[in-house]
C-alpha cells in the first residue's frame, strides 16, 4: 500500500515538472517548462537544459495568452483573423495529443509544417 502511494506521489511530481509544447510566432514548436514572466520576457527551460529567455511577442497568439494566464496577467485585446483562429484551434489539438503522449515530437513538427502550409501557403504567419 505504501509503495503504491509513493509511486503515485512520484508520478504526480514528475508530471508537474514535465515540459509543455510551445509555438513561436513563426509556427515552430518546442518543448519547454515555463519558469517566469518579467515584463515582456519569458524564461523557459528545456528538459536537461539551462533556462533561456524569449520575448513574449515571439510566441504565437494562443501561447502568449496561455503564458499571460499562467502568470495571472491580463490579456491584451487583439482581433485575430479567421485563418489565425482556425490555425490556433488545430495547433491546440496537436499540442494536446503531444502532451498526452499520443504524438511524437517528430510527428508534431511534421503536422505543424503541414498545417502552416495548409493555412498560410507555406509562409510563416
Amino acid at each position: 500500500m505504501h509503495k503504491r502511494i509513493a509511486i503515485l506521489i512520484l508520478a504526480l511530481g514528475l508530471t508537474s515538472a514535465m515540459a509543455d509544447m510551445w509555438t513561436n510566432a513563426a509556427g515552430h514548436g518546442m518543448a519547454a517548462r515555463l519558469i517566469s514572466l518579467e515584463k515582456d520576457t519569458v524564461t523557459l527551460q528545456r528538459s536537461r537544459g539551462k533556462p533561456f529567455k524569449m520575448k513574449l511577442s515571439g510566441f504565437c497568439a494562443a501561447d502568449q495568452k496561455r503564458i499571460r494566464k499562467h502568470f495571472g496577467q491580463k490579456e491584451i485585446p487583439t482581433t485575430p483573423s479567421a485563418t489565425d483562429l482556425a490555425y490556433e484551434k488545430q495547433m491546440e489539438r496537436l499540442r494536446q495529443l503531444r502532451v498526452a503522449g499520443r504524438m511524437s515530437d517528430e510527428e508534431f513538427r511534421r503536422q505543424q509544417a503541414a498545417m502552416l502550409n495548409h493555412f498560410y501557403g507555406g509562409k510563416d504567419k
